[in-house]
């Protein structure tokens, strides 16, 4: 141990290497490993880091600790002098680093970390943005949380981007606001409603979506996102965000807000110039969604023929281009065969070494339908077997889903505590500007071009959201709540409780 703490020569290089990555903020005192990971500091870890982080060097912080005290904390029952103070920051930039790595664990911290579950809402501000830059796409699936079924042929290598002559519209279901309702509608309704309103206004417009952001409205929205919301990242998703012809444009914008920046898609209309040019205005990696390990699965699912091809295609040469990159499944009932088979495919066929995976949400095109959704009693085998399959070909997996822990617990498998974070770590922005609980939850609590950030955020829905009300009761009462939150509302709402009382 002494060696850590009398030794710092290793601290600004270690600082200049992770500080593309991470965030201090000081309004809820988190330390951020962006996009979505969060760490509770006390105020002496907000400036010690915040102070590095800004340009900082360690020998300037530790003649600041040998003069003013860094802290007006007592140590014990006295002031701690100099040396004590260089010795307990020593000691938290040892596990910063430690935790950052991924070798900080339960069993083996020193005093300088406390572990225990945090409380619900331990958070005053969103952790990580997503935008959804437009309501089209040219794919049609199945399951789309978002309604999003305007079919075209995708670009791939010989599509031209943002050809919007080339979309042909097949199907009503679209994003559509539900602002103005007084009274929250059963979600499975709401997706009815969406698709019967969308369908009339695709009409008076020839078949065509509209109410789309501007590029000016979307860069309003991200400024709000970046310095009302404190947001260190966005995801630009849709629909399919290439059908924009700005988004390059998008991308570059976020880049001077400095957030890092993700881009999700479908990756059928990435060719190689266009991947190129993502790189060149800044984009930082891209999820791209596979939905089998053959064409006769992920087509049967996307409904267009030879959209695997032309996503494995685009993985290529997002990859190709210096973009991180991985994929990610939405299991369902018709791709559930396949999930063990995704850790060696994505590794031996697409050089990948990351992979993510969530479960079939009831809402969007899928509320409409029963034949495709999982049950959470058995979603644990399958993901047993995934995680099985990940370890053996030596490749990452990501799960995003939350599920009840007394049914299947994340936490003890190695997957991370996953709750709900609707209106809660996530700030979830449609294409039309509306405030999202999350992207399949069709309920706006606000609109962020109307609205102040700050007004939405504290409203009443939104509080009751972050508090988890639509939550069973037993699962309030329950030690594990503060860790699953009681899983997805959208989930009970469909199915019901029965899984959680018997």
């Amino acid at each position: 141990m002494r060696g850590r703490t009398d030794n710092l020569a290793w601290v600004d290089e270690f600082i200049a290497n992770v500080r593309p990555y991470v965030r201090v903020r000081a309004e809820d005192n988190l330390l951020i490993r962006m996009p979505n990971v969060a760490h509770k500091l006390n105020d002496q870890g907000v400036r010690v880091l915040g102070f590095l982080l800004d340009g900082g060097v360690i020998s300037e912080l530790l003649e600041r600790v040998g003069g003013a005290k860094v802290t007006d904390e007592p140590r014990g029952n006295r002031p701690a002098d100099g040396e004590d103070r260089t010795r307990d920051i020593a000691l938290f930039l040892w596990e910063v680093r430690r935790c950052l790595e991924g070798t900080l664990r339960e069993d083996n911290h020193s005093c300088a970390v406390e572990v225990g579950p945090l409380p619900v809402n331990f958070t005053s501000l969103p952790v990580l943005s997503e935008v959804a830059v437009t309501s089209r796409c040219n794919l049609s699936c199945v399951f789309c949380y978002a309604g999003c079924s305007c079919l075209g042929r995708p670009g791939g290598d010989k599509g031209s981007q943002g050809d919007r002559s080339r979309e042909e519209p097949v199907s009503p279901f679209s994003r559509m606001p539900s602002r103005g309702t007084s009274h929250p509608v059963s979600f499975r309704e709401a997706g009815r409603r969406r698709a019967t309103r969308n369908l009339l206004i695709e009409e008076a417009n020839g078949g065509a979506s509209s109410g789309d952001m501007s590029a000016a409205d979307i860069k309003e929205v991200l400024r709000r996102i970046r310095h009302d919301a404190g947001v260190p990242s966005v995801s630009f998703t849709g629909g399919e965000p290439t059908l924009r012809d700005d988004l390059c444009e998008l991308i570059a914008c976020a880049r001077e807000l400095d957030f890092r920046v993700n881009l999700i898609t479908n990756g059928t209309r990435v060719n190689r110039r266009y991947a190129r040019k993502l790189a060149k205005a800044g984009l930082h990696s891209a999820q791209v969604s596979l939905e089998g390990t053959s064409a006769a699965t992920h087509d049967a699912i996307t409904r267009v023929k030879g959209s695997f091809g032309r996503s494995l295609a685009g993985v290529g040469h997002l990859k190709a281009a210096g973009i991180r990159v991985h994929t990610n499944t939405t299991l369902n009932v018709r791709n559930l065969g396949d999930a063990p088979l995704f850790p060696r495919f994505i590794k031996r066929q697409l050089g990948l070494e990351r992979f993510s995976m969530n479960m079939i949400i009831p809402a969007g095109t899928a509320s409409v339908t029963d034949s495709l959704l999982l049950r959470y009693s058995e979603i644990g085998p399958v993901l047993e077997e995934v995680i099985a399959a990940a370890e053996a070909a030596d490749a990452e997996f990501m799960w995003y889903s939350p599920t009840p822990l007394c049914i299947f617990n994340p936490i003890t498998h190695g997957l991370g505590n996953k709750g709900c974070s609707a209106c809660d770590g996530l700030l979830s922005v449609d294409a039309r500007g509306d405030v999202l609980p999350c992207s399949s939850f069709d309920e706006p609590v606000g609109n962020l071009l109307a609205d102040d950030f700050s007004a939405i955020w504290e409203s009443g829905r939104a509080r009751d959201l972050r508090l988890k009300s639509l939550a069973h009761q037993g699962c309030h009462d329950c030690d594990n709540f503060a860790a699953c939150h009681g899983a997805c509302p959208l989930y009970w709402e469909r199915f019901g409780f029965g899984e959680l009382v018997s």
